[in-house]
């Protein structure tokens, strides 16, 4: 069986039970909390990798993963302090597992690296859903699946133009902008479908080509930026768990910079509260 064939099954599989933890916003930090527990062990296994004890690796990811649900459900208190208790609980943590200073480093900065890169950003997904709805959400995480699709194919069929030949050789400026008129495309629609079973209104068509625009962009810089880590640690991918699409990380490096942009333009066009 091909590698397309694979990425098609795994996706009808995974999707389905994806979108009905958006039913609730219980199940929905659940998700969230799941896949940063997922997405962080895969980084933090690169980063340190395995001449480290796993329980260590296991302790900071359960920290890091925590955090990702006090950012996003805690909105109302100030995010440096969240950051602040969050760092501090991950550095006391460090230092009552790690006796070598050297392997506290290691950790220390991988793990605050982790924090901010992973948890922080998938957090931003939580007031997403809090303050503008479970559409909302669910918009900017499918929007990621059609920009891939759209990119991938579009991009092997017609891609001559590389972005970045070194880290990531595959993606091509073509590709880009198949994903940009794939995602123009897809908003539409959700929006109309939006409007027609729920009353409820997305954006309007000037915020759909910004909001296209800045979502391909940052989707292509989070893509981009994850192959550059895999790169610099000498993987591949940052692991096997999605058939077909690799690790939890590699299926989701493009929402941790185009997920917290969402929440600004939603806050910029919207206000907060929706």
């Amino acid at each position: 069986m091909n590698e397309t064939k694979i990425r098609v099954i795994t996706a009808i599989i995974v999707a389905p039970f994806v979108v009905l933890c958006f039913l609730s916003y219980s199940s929905f930090i659940g998700l969230v909390a799941t896949v940063t527990l997922l997405a962080s062990y895969e980084l933090l296994k690169m980063s340190i990798g395995d001449s480290h004890k796993t329980v260590k690796r296991l302790m900071i990811n359960g920290l890091i993963t925590l955090s990702s649900i006090m950012f996003g459900y805690f909105v109302d208190v100030p995010l440096y302090v969240l950051l602040i208790y969050a760092v501090t609980a991950i550095l006391i943590g460090l230092i009552s597992i790690t006796g070598d200073p050297k392997n506290f480093l290691i950790f220390a900065t991988n793990g605050i690296f982790t924090l901010y890169y992973v948890s922080f950003g998938l957090s931003m997904f939580l007031p997403i859903y809090r303050f503008f709805g479970a559409l909302h959400a669910l918009l900017i995480l499918s929007g990621g699946w059609i920009f891939d699709t759209f990119a991938y194919f579009i991009g092997s069929k017609f891609g001559k133009t590389k972005i970045s030949r070194r880290i990531s050789p595959k993606k091509s400026l073509e590709g880009v902008f198949g994903g940009l008129l794939g995602i123009f495309l897809y908003v539409l629609l959700y929006d109309f479908l939006s409007n027609l079973l729920f009353k409820f209104d997305i954006m309007n068509i000037s915020q759909m080509i910004v909001f296209s625009i800045g979502f391909s962009f940052l989707h292509t810089v989070g893509d981009i930026f994850e192959s550059a880590i895999k790169r610099g640690h000498g993987f591949k991918d940052s692991g096997a768990i999605l058939p077909g699409h690799g690790g939890m990380l590699d299926r989701i490096d493009g929402l941790l910079f185009s997920v917290p942009g969402y929440l600004i333009f939603l806050i910029i066009f919207k206000g907060l509260g929706g």
